[in-house]
Order: C-alpha cells, then structure tokens, then sequence
C-alpha cells in the first residue's frame, strides 16, 4: 500500500559554520536534478524572529542527507530572496524575481545555478525589454525552446498581467503579452504543457486577483514557436470549462502544482484558502482528453488555426478529483513548494496553522498511477511518506507535524 512518506534528513553541515540556520523555511524554492533536491532562499524563522535567506541547501533523495553550499570569494551570489521563481533547463537551475525586504525590495534579477560546477553566475540581459521588478509571480520552461517564461505577480504596490520570456541562451526578454484578460494574478501557480515541437500551453491555477479576492479558476493560453526565428508567440487567454465537473478547487493562494507527464495530469497541493484555513488536499486535474484534440499547426501559423485550438479546448469538460489517502497526511499548509523525480512527487516546508515554518519533507510513490485513477474521488493505495521531521534529533518531532506525532504516540 502506498503512502505519504515522511524522511527523516540527516543534517552534515558545518557546525562551525557562524550562524547555520533552520531549514525550515517558506515561500522557497524546490527543484530536482539527478536526485538532488536544491532548496533555495525563502523566509525562515529562528528565536521568533522571521529573516530571509539566500542559503542554497542540497537533499541527496536516496540518503536524505542535507548538505549546504557556500560561495567562494570570487563568486557571485544572489540576495537573500523570497517569493522567487525557480526552473531547471539544460543542467542549471534559473532563479528569477522575489522579494529581498524594505532595503532591497522587489527584484527582477536572474542567477542560473550550474549542477555541474556547484556555482552561481548573475546574468547580464542582452537588452532593455525587461519585466517590472516582482514577486509571487510564477515561472515555466518549455526546455526544448530553451525558453523561460513567467506570468503575473507584484511588486507591494501594483500587480501585474504581463507574459514575458527569457531566451535562455541569449537572455534576451520578450514581451509576449500585456493583456488584462487573465487579470492580473499573484501567488498563483503555473505549469507547462508542451503538445509538440511548435505549440505549448500554459495553464494558470488559481491565486489572488488585483483586489486580493482569491480565486479558483484555471486560464490557459497557447504558446507558439515561429517558424521564421526562435522567438515564442502567445495567443490570448481564456479559461478551461469545469462545469460538469462533481467537483471544484477551493479557493486558494500559495499553492503549488505540477504536469505529471506519464498521466498527462495537473496535480495541486495544499494552500491558503482565506479565513485562517489552510489546505492539505492533492487535487487532480486530467488532461488526456486535452492530447485527443488535433493541436497540430501547419507552418503558415493561420490565426484560424489558433481560434479553432482554443475553442476545441473551451468545449472540453474537464473535471476535478481529489486525492483521499489511507493513513496520516502533510499538515495543511501554504508557501511550500513540490517537485517530481523518478514517479515521486516531493514536499518540502511551507507555513501550518500556527504560522510556523515548516522543515518537513515527504514524498509519495507511483505518482503516475495515483493520479490516472478514472474515479472522481481517487482513493490512494499510496501514503504521504515524511521526509523531514527536524534536523536537530529526529527522536524528537516537531509537535505540528501530524504524522510524527502519529508515530511518536
């Protein structure tokens, strides 16, 4: 039977290194490469104080030992961020945006880190068409472009609507769309669904609205490749259908979500659903029937061709199914992040109920065959497994965390 896995993580960082911080953090970022997770930045909390980090902690998922990489003397390295997007494409890890505090205050920096040299490098643009400084925005890759792409956000004052991407060889800026249509959207998440080697879409699940009203729609829009150069062309938003749906996405921010290749399915954990309450759910959104569609494209680029497209997709009745698991389940929570790698889907921190920050890490296997359930209600044979309870003595759990406390008694 399967499970949330909870793993205990061992920590080896120096501790003659001044001031090792917690690794419980919030509003980080996760990102997988070679069965190494890289934890980085995020908000932390130590003595009841809050401060914001720029650590980039290493987990080998087959040992759960943690590691800490520290920068060199020559070396340059980001800022102590939170709220930053994070992408993996070609070996590197692509850090772009957050938030850096009253004194540094909202970024619009980009840091590629390289996996195989253990190095950061800041990047300089190679023009002046560049993204509003901003946080709480979301960022994808379409790896075979080699193109990153970010969506929305906001810099504390004003919140944004705008599709930018960045060439990820050149680290030339394109403005892709100002277009209000999508509203303008903050702690929002975003994945990327690549049909084949000239069209993508991009899907936006919920998050706050301009007014800061929260939200549980899902937009979409259809990135192009142009036939004449590299660049990407974005075609206007619209929203998915869920109306014969039995069930709905709650309301929510600071979640995270992800595109299971191998079931062709959005998957959406946890987040803040207003009036104090957090969500623990694992929310399932299937798009095999998505693939069917003819989304083929000839080398003309009709604009007949993407009106037909969208439509075909605004016709779809997609629906949601929500994950039950047997046995104990991640605390509810917001502003932790998710990742796959080899069929296993990670969890990692966030904020619970009692505004603490979490160091909690977990996996679930077979997240493939979990989510290609045909159910509305999907029943896991899986469980959350823990992977971090704390890594000062893992015989002593964190008291919030529901599975330790579970094994504990």
């Amino acid at each position: 039977m399967s499970s949330w896995e909870k793993k205990f993580i061992i920590d080896e960082r120096n501790e003659n290194i001044k001031l090792v911080e917690p690794i419980g953090r919030s509003n980080h970022s996760l990102v997988i490469n070679d069965d190494i997770g890289y934890i980085f930045g995020g908000t932390c909390e130590h003595n009841g104080k809050q401060f914001l980090s720029n650590a980039l902690i290493m987990v080998d998922l087959n040992s759960y030992v943690i590691t800490q990489i520290l920068p060199e003397n020559d070396e340059e390295w980001p800022c102590a961020r939170d709220c930053h997007s994070a992408i993996v494409s070609n070996d590197r890890m692509v850090i772009f945006g957050g938030n850096a505090g009253e004194m540094e205050g909202r970024l619009n920096d980009c840091f590629i880190f390289s996996f195989e040299t253990n190095k950061w490098t800041k990047v300089d643009y190679s023009n002046d068409i560049l993204p509003e400084s901003r946080c709480n925005h979301s960022a994808v890759v379409w790896d075979q472009h080699n193109k990153m792409i970010i969506y929305g956000g906001w810099n504390w004052n004003d919140s944004y609507s705008d599709v930018y991407s960045l060439d990820l060889e050149t680290f030339e800026w394109k403005l892709l769309s100002n277009n209000i249509d999508c509203n303008e959207r903050v702690r929002h998440s975003s994945a990327f669904v690549p049909f084949n080697d000239k069209i993508g879409m991009m899907i936006v699940v919920a998050g706050e609205d301009k007014d800061m009203y929260l939200q549980n729609d899902c937009y979409f829009t259809l990135i192009v490749k142009e036939e004449e150069n590299n660049n990407l062309k974005m075609i206007n938003w619209d929203q998915l259908n869920f109306q014969n749906s039995n069930l709905r996405l709650s309301e929510r921010y600071a979640h995270d979500i992800i595109f299971e290749t191998n079931s062709q399915s959005i998957v959406v954990v946890g987040g803040y659903a207003g009036d104090t309450q957090l969500l623990n759910d694992f929310m399932v959104m299937p798009l095999f029937d998505l693939f069917d569609l003819n989304l083929d494209i000839d080398d003309n680029n009709n604009e007949n061709q993407y009106g037909n497209i969208i439509n075909d997709v605004k016709n779809l009745n997609l629906k949601w199914k929500c994950c039950n698991f047997n046995g104990n389940l991640p605390d509810p929570r917001f502003g932790h992040k998710i990742s796959l790698s080899n069929n296993q889907l990670y969890l990692f921190g966030g904020t619970n109920n009692w505004m603490v920050k979490l160091d909690d890490f977990f996996s679930v296997d077979n997240v493939d065959l979990l989510v290609a359930s045909s159910e509305d209600n999907i029943v896991a044979n899986d469980v959350w497994t823990c992977a971090v309870c704390t890594f000062e003595n893992v015989n002593n759990p964190l008291p919030f965390c529901s599975i330790c406390t579970a094994e504990k008694n």
